[in-house]
């Protein structure tokens, strides 16, 4: 009986001391939006907004969609909405912060007021999670909509929470 209790008591000890949940090593889940500057458009300068979700933890993969408004002067903006993937390709601690390098690919579909057409974007870039989970990114890619191909430069903020 004497080790019968003895065994209880070390069973409940070893529950009890579970270990506390490491802190995340990738975005977790994300919301972004801000500008991008394209020397193609008139005006340069337009905006979008986008999602990460995680798929795959292990191999660092998300689930990202982008959707940017283009203005076109006197007419109704393009709007594209493209999803695809995204993954982290190198994480840098940096004191309290930490700098993902990630790399991305997208398709979906560009609609004018005169047209829809095929939308596809691939690129990479850089966001700065802040240890509140506000982050700062800037992304470069290359966007292509119908006939016409041409680098974007995004910037902005974004913040990230738990799974």
């Amino acid at each position: 009986m004497k080790r019968l209790a003895i065994a209880a008591l070390l069973g409940v000890c070893c529950v009890a001391q579970s270990p506390t949940p490491a802190p995340s090593s990738g975005l977790d889940n994300w919301a972004g939006v801000g500008s991008l500057y394209n020397s193609a458009y008139s005006p340069h300068y337009s905006g979008f907004a986008a999602l990460a979700l995680p798929v795959s933890s292990a191999a660092q993969a998300y689930s990202f969609t982008l959707y940017q408004a283009v203005p076109v002067a006197g007419k109704t903006p393009t709007i594209s909405t493209t999803t695809g993937v995204a993954t982290i390709l190198r994480t840098i601690k940096i004191q309290s912060s930490t700098l993902f390098l990630v790399g991305l690919a997208t398709a979906g579909v560009a609609t004018s007021s005169t047209a829809t057409t095929g939308a596809f974007a691939g690129g990479g870039g850089a966001f700065l999670r802040f240890a509140t989970g506000f982050t700062c990114e800037l992304v470069a890619i290359q966007n292509k909509a119908a006939s016409s191909a041409s680098p974007e430069l995004l910037g902005g903020l974004g913040y990230t929470w738990g799974k």
